[in-house]
């Protein structure tokens, strides 16, 4: 059984909850580093519908540097 949250599974949970508010906050803003305010507002309507599958953390990081990425290209 976890010891986190008592799913059975054995060991920690880590890297399978979803990422904070704060944290990916932060995140989204040191990836947006450097973007024309056109490119972030694309990103962020992006993010917000990303976010609502509500991926885990390490998820998270992977997706938003992919579509900063992609963001970037147009």
């Amino acid at each position: 059984m976890c010891s986190t949250c008592g799913c059975g599974m054995k060991g920690k949970m880590s890297g399978k909850k979803p990422m904070s508010k704060s944290a990916d906050k932060k995140q989204d803003a040191k990836t947006m580093k450097g973007m024309s305010p056109k490119q972030k507002a694309a990103f962020e309507k992006a993010d917000k519908k990303m976010d609502k599958k509500k991926p885990s953390a390490k998820e998270d990081v992977k997706m938003d540097k992919a579509l900063a990425k992609k963001v970037k290209k147009k």
